[in-house]
């Protein structure tokens, strides 16, 4: 009886020896891991640091863009009624003229 208790207990030995084994293998994996996942966090944070750099010359640069639009805008504008007031004043001289010639002799009118 002493030996099929003692080979019993030499496979219930084994196995659990086997147990720890794959127990340390799992805890080497997810040590691995841990390590990978600690090392993404810091590029995840050196990226978001990279792009608070980016960030800062980007909006200046929009800001600047968003003037430059008001600036051709106002610019747009005052072309407009430039083109306007020198239009009246052309048309004026225009009828002025047409005023002041003397009417053509031999033709009907």
């Amino acid at each position: 009886m002493e030996r099929e208790v003692r080979a019993r207990f030499e496979r219930i030995e084994a196995i659990l020896d086997a147990i720890a084994r794959r127990q340390d293998r799992a805890e080497k994996r997810q040590d691995r891991a841990d390590r990978r996942q600690d090392r993404f966090e810091q590029q995840l944070q050196a990226s978001a640091a990279r792009g608070d750099r980016i960030d800062k010359p980007l909006q200046a640069t929009a800001k600047l863009v968003a003037e430059g639009i008001k600036i051709v805008r106002g610019l747009a504008r005052d072309t407009r009624e430039l083109k306007r007031s020198q239009k009246a004043f052309l048309d004026s001289l225009l009828v002025t003229k047409i005023r002041r010639q003397p009417p053509v002799r031999g033709s009907a009118v």
